[in-house]
């Protein structure tokens, strides 16, 4: 089968290579009657969105560390803690970025002259715009996991023989229909938005950037940690506090817009 192409760019700040995302409207969120969905995932609506380039993979450890390096940022999360204390330090440079707040993701964005994705942009550039299930299709792809149920420590062995964070592009059977990998399987990730239970049913359908304000951020993707089928859905909805830096599975990846 031949290789499919996508139209990215290379972004020089930081180096990442990004996937250019069309504009125009996508399925966002999931039915009334679907079961595995959540309340705060419905309902399913058409949702515009202007064009705009998201990071290929999540911005890795050694892409956050040349931020630091550069920029002589004091991170707030466990992030220098857990690298300090790393005996495989050297190894993780390809490592999904984690440990950090809302505030230190958002510094670097900055700092790279991009922003963190809405939660509206993640879901497409995840589904696609006919409102498929998983990045790849309404059915779950066994390369990408034999056994979605079988214990996760066992299975992140089984794709890179040690435990912890995810070299990115690990799962590329998880890549979405415009070419964005890692958007399921690897670390959960930070947007822009704050958290609203209740906002599909009444949040803006055209570029919608979430509430004004709230005590959460959103979360969104799945982890490699997650054990249940039904989490891997491209709807999924999750929340943090803003300043909280110690989990290893929230990362975060970077848009921008065509003209920046």
């Amino acid at each position: 089968m031949a290789e499919k192409k996508f139209k990215s760019v290379r972004h020089v700040k930081d180096n990442s290579e990004m996937i250019y995302i069309p504009a125009g409207e996508f399925l966002m969120g999931c039915d009334e009657d679907d079961l595995d969905g959540e309340t705060r995932e419905k309902p399913k609506r058409k949702i515009y969105l202007n064009d705009y380039y998201i990071d290929k993979n999540p911005v890795t450890i050694g892409q956050y560390i040349e931020f630091v390096k550069s920029s002589s940022y004091n991170v707030r999360g466990d992030f220098k803690r857990v690298i300090d204390q790393s005996f495989m330090y050297d190894q993780k440079m390809e490592h999904a970025a984690t440990c950090l707040t809302w505030e230190d993701v958002k510094s670097y964005c900055n700092w790279a002259g991009k922003r963190l994705p809405t939660e509206a942009e993640w879901e497409k550039a995840a589904r696609g715009t006919d409102g498929r299930i998983f990045p790849w299709g309404n059915k779950w792809d066994k390369n990408f996991c034999d056994n979605p149920f079988m214990d996760k420590k066992e299975h992140v062995r089984k794709k890179q023989n040690f435990d912890g964070t995810l070299p990115v592009g690990r799962f590329p059977e998880g890549t979405s229909i415009y070419g964005v990998m890692d958007m399921i399987g690897s670390v959960e990730e930070w947007c822009s938005d704050w958290y609203d239970f209740y906002y599909y049913r009444y949040g803006h359908m055209r570029n919608p950037q979430g509430p004004p304000s709230g005590r959460y951020k959103v979360i969104r993707g799945v982890s490699h940690t997650t054990g249940q089928l039904n989490l891997y859905r491209c709807s999924k909805r999750g929340f943090c506090t803003p300043d909280v830096g110690r989990i290893s599975t929230i990362g975060f990846r970077c848009c921008k817009n065509p003209e920046a």
